[in-house]
């Protein structure tokens, strides 16, 4: 059958009968899923299939999806049956572009047989092949490249070839696409994914390259390791730090130890056990879902990957690995059913009351790490209740519970709301009718600012001993005592450096707010609050990278840290005026 279809579309194309459509199509989407129909034939030889989209492509195209994916499947076909041992690659990149028009360059690379050099002149002639002897090895009909040549030349573009005997070969082609005049609106982006530290573990370079490429397109903060010894060394480097890595994405066939074995390292380790796994296989579809759960494998995914999947799949396993308490504030039946549910898909255990003095009592029975807080709740709106629990909070004894988390849910999308929700003590906001993705965001942000708290509250001391000590050396006789002047001041200047970087936060200003962590942070480390330094030196890094959401959790813990800091200099101020 393929010999027949080859034989006429090579008499239509001399013909000048072969037909093309001109139709609105998704580029991502039409390479993902030719390459996804040829994994078989890869998986089958075992040898690596991949695929990358640079994110500077345009993918919402006008032109023959069909004729493209023909092309693709002749030359990464030619790849694989080619191809004993290694991977074969399609790199999809932009060659140039108008307001009206682009031109994608496809490059298929793979690390097989080669080409002799007398044989590169004459691949793309119709019957011809570069083993031409009646004992041919791998068959075929010798149309496939002179068939894609003509296509590629209807398609406004160029094919070629470059290739070593006994290295491999690359093949590449131009095509020119019209641009769709109204794309379909993308979906939203997958913002939880920002700033996120990701380490990628893959013994296959081209694999590791291409993955931290596209987890660094999602706005992650991605890092690389070739094999598991070397994995379990930076996760735990890191997670003696103040940013460890919040998610692995482990390949399963590795030498040494496979992704598997490596999954039970980590989650046997207390140091890492909290990382998020990600498990990628090329073995096809896995039945034993049970034995990568109880490994610790959060979700796992078949290669070559579509960009959509791994998306997906890496917001499932940062928000449904970590189990929270959660509170929803919602006097609409209807609206408490769809918010419990959602919550517990993700991973939650989630109970809803009616009005703010329900919320108020369930508060005094159980810890809610969450809060979902309607603001116009009956009897005590959402304003009131928030501004009552955080009172509650402010009055409580160092062994009560910690702050809860308070995102604001509202059905009127008007100027101020957000500020107004704020400025009641409120943490994050969003709005009703909730939106899944909007949901997960939410979500995630809570998990980092809880998390972070908690680190918080187990990193050592509040103020650092040698750090005062010192101070208290530069005493002289009949002078005013150094010691006391300092804190003095801190106490003093401080709260203006933080409204400084409060208003640059608000304003979206990353340089100045990263000015002003790094003034507060020398300030802090002088003065010997350790902890407040570190959080500015985080702030410093992430205003840096312009991660502002995650910047302005970190300022309401900084804010919260100077809190302790001054109550600890108030005393040490005490002991110093004894001391003179």
């Amino acid at each position: 059958l393929t010999i027949i279809n080859d034989i006429l579309d090579f008499s239509k194309i001399e013909a000048g009968k072969l037909q093309f459509e001109t139709l609105d199509f998704d580029l991502r989407g039409t390479v993902e899923s030719t390459i996804e129909l040829l994994a078989e034939r890869a998986q089958s030889k075992r040898i690596e299939l991949i695929s990358i989209i640079y994110d500077d492509v345009p993918t919402l195209l006008r032109g023959d999806p069909g004729r493209l994916r023909q092309v693709i499947t002749n030359l990464v076909v030619n790849g694989i049956k080619f191809t004993e041992k290694g991977e074969v690659v399609l790199r999809v990149t932009r060659e140039s572009e108008t307001n009206t028009q682009v031109t994608v360059c496809f490059t298929v690379t793979d690390t097989g047989i080669g080409i002799p050099p007398d044989a590169l002149p004459y691949l793309f002639q119709a019957f011809s092949q570069a083993d031409g002897s009646t004992t041919r090895k791998y068959g075929g009909t010798g149309l496939g490249l002179a068939i894609s040549k003509q296509l590629v030349e209807m398609m406004g573009g160029q094919i070629g070839v470059e290739s070593t005997l006994g290295q491999g070969s690359a093949f590449w082609f131009t095509a020119k696409f019209e641009r769709q005049k109204q794309p379909v609106a993308a979906p939203p982006s997958k913002g939880i994914l920002d700033a996120v530290r990701v380490l990628v573990l893959d013994d296959n370079e081209t694999n590791r390259s291409i993955l931290l490429h596209q987890t660094a397109a999602l706005g992650m903060r991605p890092a690389a390791a070739t094999n598991g010894t070397e994995a379990l060394k930076l996760l735990r480097r890191e997670a003696a730090g103040t940013d460890p890595f919040m998610l692995a994405i482990l390949d399963m066939q590795m030498p040494g130890m496979d992704g598997l074995s490596l999954s039970r390292t980590i989650k046997a380790d207390p140091v890492i056990a909290q990382t998020r796994l990600l498990l990628m296989t090329s073995l096809g579809p896995r039945n034993d879902t049970a034995l990568l759960r109880a490994a610790g494998v959060g979700a796992f995914l078949v290669k070559p990957v579509k960009q959509a999947q791994l998306v997906d799949c890496l917001v499932s396993v940062l928000t449904a690995t970590v189990l929270l308490h959660v509170l929803v504030a919602e006097d609409n039946t209807i609206n408490q059913k769809v918010a419990v549910g959602l919550l517990e898909k993700f991973g939650c255990r989630a109970v809803a009351v009616a009005n703010g003095c329900e919320v108020l009592q369930a508060l005094e029975l159980v810890h809610y790490d969450i809060i979902f807080m309607d603001c116009q709740l009956p009897d005590l709106d959402g304003y009131k209740t928030t501004m009552e629990i955080r009172q509650r909070e402010a009055s409580q004894s160092d062994g009560a519970p910690k702050r809860a988390y308070i995102i604001a849910m509202t059905s009127y999308a008007v100027n101020g709301a957000r500020e107004k929700c704020l400025a009641a003590g409120m943490d994050d906001y969003i709005s009703k009718p909730v939106q899944l993705y909007a949901l997960e965001k939410v979500l995630l942000g809570a998990i980092d600012y809880l998390a972070l708290a908690e680190a918080s509250d187990t990193n050592g001391t509040i103020l650092d001993p040698a750090a005062l000590a010192l101070l208290r050396q530069l005493r002289r006789p009949d002078k005013p005592d150094p010691v006391a002047e300092l804190i003095d001041l801190f106490i003093q200047e401080t709260p203006k450096r933080l409204r400084e970087m409060r208003n640059a936060a608000t304003q979206y200003d990353a340089e100045a707010l990263a000015a002003a962590a790094h003034n507060l942070r020398g300030c802090a480390g002088s003065i010997g609050a350790v902890k407040m330094a570190g959080l500015c030196e985080k702030l410093e890094e992430n205003a840096g990278r312009r991660a502002l959401q995650i910047s302005s959790r970190l300022l309401k813990e900084i804010e919260t840290e100077f809190d302790r800091v001054r109550q600890a200099l108030h005393l040490e101020r005490t002991k110093s005026a004894q001391v003179a």
